[in-house]
């Protein structure tokens, strides 16, 4: 999304920037969006925070649904609970819990970049001139790109309650390092035949397939992840930790435009090999959160938890003993 938002800022540098303003009206709308149960309850608005969890659970005015009393129960005993926490930087690393999620979501925003989205993204009118694509039409097929991204990261996040998060990170990463496997060997055979229409059109595909598993699988995903598996309470600070991998990673690519021009197609094997490690890592070693409660996240990782409503998996949990 922050690409197709660049893309239109240097789209209405030469095409004017008054048609920009009918997007800020979009903005209008959040006011129409319904606010979170627990934000209602910590404002002691505990009837509208009742009403919400009945829609959620597909009984909307039925405030008598014993599910959606229990979950707004469990909240505001979790709140209490919360209360005592750490909530600063320093408080925050004191906790081995809070440390675990800490390490997950370095690691996660690193695997992510680690497929070299960043260099595909900033780099991609070079390798289409690479691929011996020149003018206007690099320009264009990164726009479409670009909006195509946009386009798959809705679709990742429609789907990613069907599927779960970590099944979807692990075939957005092993699908992103086969893309650039085999951008590779495109690029190392248009070296010397730039002028083959059949092999420039095999360098576009994997760009755009690799693009179809990073912003379905991995974009929109990791950042759900990083965020769901903090507590309310301290989400913020701990979500900002995960920044921390991403610009790890971001200053990592510094060597890149050296890299393309002393070894080539050379140095692609880094975007494969890495991904490919962590795919395991990231499958057997991370607890899927899918369809669970905040206060059952916890459980995961051994918070303190007032509310439990399930007994956490065995198997699960276990995940997290390497931390």
């Amino acid at each position: 999304m922050t690409n197709t938002i660049l893309y239109l800022q240097n789209f209405a540098a030469w095409t004017g920037w008054t048609w920009l303003l009918l997007c800020d009206q979009s903005s209008s709308a959040v006011a129409a969006l319904p606010c979170s149960s627990w934000c209602l309850v910590t404002q002691d608005r505990g009837t509208e925070a009742l009403d919400i969890l009945t829609k959620l659970h597909h009984q909307p005015g039925d405030l008598n649904n014993e599910a959606a009393q229990s979950e707004c129960r469990a909240i505001k005993t979790q709140l209490m609970a919360d209360s005592s926490e750490p909530k600063s930087f320093v408080g925050i690393m004191r906790k081995a819990s809070y440390r675990k999620r800490i390490l997950i979501e370095i690691f996660v925003q690193c695997i992510a970049q680690s497929t070299g989205v960043l260099v595909i993204n900033n780099y991609q009118v070079l390798l289409y001139n690479g691929l011996g694509l020149t003018g206007y039409f690099p320009l264009l097929l990164y726009g479409v790109y670009t909006a195509w991204a946009a386009l798959l990261n809705w679709v990742g996040a429609m789907f990613v309650d069907k599927f779960g998060r970590i099944l979807m990170l692990t075939v957005g990463l092993v699908g992103c390092a086969l893309m650039v496997a085999g951008e590779a060997a495109i690029v190392a055979v248009a070296a010397e035949n730039k002028n083959n229409h059949a092999i420039n059109a095999a360098g576009v595909f994997f760009l755009f397939v690799f693009v179809t598993f990073y912003a379905t699988c991995i974009d929109a995903i990791s950042y759900i992840y990083c965020t769901e598996i903090f507590p309310t309470s301290i989400r913020a600070k701990g979500v900002s930790y995960s920044v921390i991998g991403l610009f790890i990673m971001t200053l990592s690519k510094q060597p890149v435009p050296i890299a393309f021009a002393q070894v080539g197609w050379r140095y692609y094997p880094v975007f494969v090999i890495v991904p490919l490690l962590g795919a395991p890592v990231v499958y057997f070693m991370f607890p899927e959160t899918k369809a669970l409660s905040l206060e059952e996240i916890g459980t995961l990782f051994d918070d303190r938890n007032e509310t439990s409503t399930v007994e956490v998996r065995e198997d699960v949990a276990d995940k997290l003993d390497c931390f």
